[in-house]
């Protein structure tokens, strides 16, 4: 009887089938790991020499900046500006790369440190000339009166018409600069502005208005409560009191109108302070007469109708 031999070719099929798949993929990750590894170093070959190209291009003696020019001023040292700018530009990025390279200029840095290390400037631009200067373009500030911490006088800051303080000024005597007291509305390392814009051009406009009457605004003072107004004439001080929100035209027309009666005219010299808190109803004293004396204004102002009452002085 003929020995059986069992069929093994469909069972070395079955098991032979897994290894053929899982040596497939082990080909199929070892080939893109390779191309992994192949682009990776190309890439690394590119981004190095595009890295050593940039710095080679940055490096480039004619885009870098070597001249800073300031245009002229009165006040600024310009010497000061292109040292506050050659301190921007200067040294390397990463010890490799230049700072004042053309394409690397921090022109809104240079800008604001101008700004905040001079406080005389009002208006700075700064603006790249061709590939190797640098333009800086200022408008200084001009000192139009005083904002002083007290009415000792004894620290006082220029202030211009704009209301903005912004430096340290030297001790006037009289009345070479007219003076502000009281606090200011924004207040950084003693500079800021003393009134917003809107308030200080009503100020700046009663400031006209009054001298065309040959009224001189010496100090000016608003706090909360009240706004007063020191004016001279013949050397005579004569102090205006007014509420906080005034309205410079309406102010002027009052004052011309008791300005304007007999009565006051031959005794401005004598007046001390004229109140205008109260609506329609004016209260003034002469000098060396705590006394208030009320006058009433009809509206409309009518300079007949201003009769101020008699004040005695007192001895």
């Amino acid at each position: 009887m003929a020995d059986i031999v069992p069929n093994k070719t469909k069972d070395t099929e079955k098991k032979s089938t897994p290894d053929l798949i899982s040596s497939s993929r082990g080909k199929f990750a070892a080939e893109r790991r390779r191309k992994f590894k192949f682009w990776a170093t190309i890439w690394s070959i590119i981004l190095v020499a595009l890295f050593v190209g940039v710095v080679f291009l940055l490096r480039i003696e004619k885009i870098r900046i070597h001249n800073v020019t300031v245009s002229e001023t009165k006040i600024i040292d310009p010497v000061m500006v292109r040292e506050h700018v050659n301190a921007h530009i200067g040294g390397m990025y990463a010890w490799v790369i230049p700072k004042n390279s053309v394409f690397l200029l921090p022109l809104s840095a240079i800008h604001a440190g101008i700004e905040h290390n001079f406080p005389y400037a009002k208006t700075v631009a700064v603006r790249r000339v061709g590939l190797e200067s640098i333009a800086v373009d200022i408008t200084e500030r001009k000192g139009v009166y005083l904002w002083c911490t007290d009415h000792t006088n004894s620290e006082c800051y220029f202030m211009g018409n704009d209301g903005y303080v912004f430096s340290p000024a030297p001790y006037f005597s009289g009345d070479v600069y007219t003076r502000f007291y009281g606090e200011r509305t924004t207040n950084t390392n003693n500079t800021g502005n003393y009134q917003s814009v809107e308030k200080m051009n009503n100020i700046t406009d009663l400031f006209d208005l009054l001298n065309k009457r040959n009224l001189v605004p010496v100090s000016f003072e608003q706090d909360l409560g009240q706004a007063t107004v020191t004016v001279k004439k013949n050397d005579h001080n004569l102090t205006i009191l007014l509420v906080p929100n005034f309205v410079a035209t309406d102010v002027d027309h009052t004052v011309g109108t008791l300005l304007t009666n007999t009565d006051f005219t031959n005794s401005i010299e004598k007046l001390a302070s004229i109140d205008l808190r109260f609506g329609n109803k004016i209260f003034y004293t002469y000098k060396g007469n705590k006394t208030e004396t009320p006058v009433t204004v009809t509206e409309p102002v009518d300079t007949t109708t201003v009769t101020p009452a008699t004040v005695k002085t007192q001895n």
